[in-house]
């Protein structure tokens, strides 16, 4: 994250020092006195060309800040979701557990119609992928070595709220 924000405002800065470059230069070819017309417009030529260059620079400078504003929130939203994974982690066990609970007192119905039947199939498919995703999640949080800003957490967070919002 850090080295993405870095490379923005180093290709920024590079950026910017082309364009007062830029800006200079046109500023002599427009205001220099020529010996010839057809001096005078070979160089208009040039500047017209120097500024093309100039819009396309600036451009590119407002690119980068946008991307630089881009990372720095990403980095903040981050470092919010990391702050309440572990807690999200729990809620989610604990959503599973009514999950299980549902499924238990469904399993234990002596009569079950068909579409009790394929429901229970469900649920016990659905308790499966849901323990592996938090198993998962959990992992990734606890081998993230406290950096908010680990590959998925946003995704990982995600992910726990859906769990969370079945069991609801």
């Amino acid at each position: 994250m850090l080295a993405e924000i870095q490379t923005l405002t180093k290709e920024k800065e590079d950026y910017q020092i082309r364009v007062e470059f830029l800006q200079k230069y046109i500023d002599k070819i427009v205001n220099n006195d020529y010996d010839s017309e057809l001096e005078e417009l070979e160089w208009l030529d040039k500047s017209y060309a120097l500024e093309k260059e100039l819009g396309f620079k600036k451009v590119l400078i407002k690119q980068r800040e946008q991307q630089i504003k881009l990372a720095e929130e990403k980095g903040e939203r981050q470092k919010a979701v990391y702050a309440k994974m572990e807690e999200t982690i729990e809620e989610a066990k604990s959503a599973m557990m009514v999950i299980v609970g549902d499924l238990e007192a469904l399993a234990k119905k002596k009569k079950r119609n068909q579409l009790e039947n394929e429901t229970l199939k469900g649920l016990k498919l659905e308790v499966d992928q849901n323990t592996m995703i938090i198993n998962g999640c959990y992992a990734r949080f606890e081998n993230s070595n406290g950096n908010p800003h680990y590959r998925g957490v946003e995704n990982d967070f995600r992910q726990l709220h859906e769990i969370i919002s079945k069991s609801k």
